[in-house]
């Protein structure tokens, strides 16, 4: 193994390193280079050990793995954390002293990111080690974008499903309005047309007040009129109502034109009126 000169630390934020060997020596020494670079080393002395401590859920994204272990072996250790689907992303580091070409592409079909081969130069593994820490870095933003680009989509469609229930209700507004117009105009004619021969009407009882056989159609006949000015009051009522139902459900562009705020703040009130109920008064100060 070959001892260089200090390096100095890193000046990116502190960084969480598996290191995973069973000779103590190699494993103080790699936990000693870690540190000294500025990042966090964890110690596992066999394989079965840094599988679990890389499969929890505070485990660390790099890890510097022995290829020959008791328990189990490096490459089994890299085999069995690719099989399962991590929350985040991981950088594996394989240091090995089998150089040959077939034993670095066993390493790598197995799940390894990188290889080193052993006796090692810290300067080269100080380079891979940085060389991972940026691709997880990479990794994390690009996974941090991607969920912020999932939850945008799922805003955008929950605003999309919201404006299709808006459109809908604006074509039933239409229909309903339709619908509603045709007996109101019906009813608002007959009323004109009991309104206009009340008197008579009223001539007619009257007289039979006299006979004394009508005499029990006295209040009847005093508070018809409030019933008739409160019945028109209805009549105008449901077709403010209409008559907004129909502004709200047109489609067509319109034209530019000079409108009074206080009838649109008004048709709006008397639209909302049913849900604000008794609980909720609004008081509209709008200069003429």
């Amino acid at each position: 193994m070959t001892v260089s000169a200090p390096v100095p630390p890193p000046s990116s934020p502190r960084v969480r390193i598996l290191v995973a060997d069973d000779d103590s020596a190699t494993r103080m020494l790699l936990a000693g280079l870690l540190r000294s670079w500025g990042y966090e080393a964890l110690l596992a002395a066999d394989g079965l050990h840094a599988l679990e401590k890389l499969s929890g859920p505070d485990s660390p994204q790099l890890a510097v793995i022995d290829w020959m272990m008791p328990g189990l072996e490096g490459i089994e250790v890299c085999r069995s954390l690719r099989q399962v689907k991590a929350d985040k992303p991981r950088y594996l580091i394989m240091v090995t002293a089998r150089t040959a070409g077939e034993d670095l592409a066993t390493a790598l079909d197995a799940g390894a990111d990188d290889c080193v081969s052993k006796p090692f130069d810290p300067l080269v593994l100080r380079a891979r080690i940085s060389a991972g820490v940026r691709t997880v870095t990479l990794q994390n933003e690009v996974l941090r974008f991607a969920t912020e680009m999932e939850n945008i989509a799922r805003k955008r469609a929950l605003q999309l499903a919201h404006a299709d229930r808006i459109a809908t209700i604006g074509m039933l507004s239409a229909g309903i309005a339709h619908e509603v117009n045709n007996p109101l105009t019906f009813i608002s004619v007959n009323l004109q047309t009991i309104e206009q021969n009340w008197p008579g009407i009223q001539g007619v009882i009257e007289a039979e007040f006299v006979k004394g056989g009508a005499e029990a159609m006295r209040p009847f006949v005093e508070e018809f009129p409030n019933i008739l000015r409160d019945m028109k009051n209805g009549v105008v009522r449901i077709k403010n109502i209409v008559d907004g139902l129909r502004s709200y459900a047109r489609t067509d562009a319109g034209e530019k034109a000079v409108i009074n705020l206080s009838t649109c703040i008004d048709e709006s009130l008397k639209l909302c009126a049913p849900r604000l109920n008794k609980r909720i008064s609004v008081h509209a100060d709008i200069p003429q």
